[in-house]
């Protein structure tokens, strides 16, 4: 079973993807701010299979808290979710895959079991 932890959104978005994603068999914990992230990362035996970052009603992060999740947890995947307004380019970060707003529920599943293959 691969482990995702999911970072920011907003609950309700968190929610819904969580369960989308514990239907299709992964195995999902969720995590709101940097301190709790760096908790689950600093922690974690084994480390996760994936990170989904969604960006919204979160603080802007700068590379350094992208580096500090692959310091972390490698050779953990990262997908950012994202707005189609936000202009920063993910790919130096070392995230996998960008999906921008408007996207659904099943987009992001389906990127997940996409990198996960």
């Amino acid at each position: 079973m691969k482990k995702i932890l999911l970072i920011g959104g907003t609950a309700v978005h968190r929610g819904t993807l969580k369960a989308a994603l514990e239907e299709q068999g992964f195995r999902v914990t969720s995590a709101i701010t940097h301190k709790y992230t760096n908790t689950w990362l600093g922690h974690r035996i084994k480390p996760f299979d994936m990170i989904i970052y969604d960006t919204e009603d979160t603080p802007p992060r700068d590379a350094s808290f992208f580096q500090e999740m692959h310091a972390a947890a490698p050779p953990t995947l990262i997908l950012v979710l994202t707005s189609v307004f936000d202009l920063v380019d993910y790919g130096p970060t070392g995230a996998q895959r960008v999906l921008r707003r408007p996207y659904t529920i099943g987009d992001v599943v389906e990127s997940a079991h996409g990198l996960l293959a």
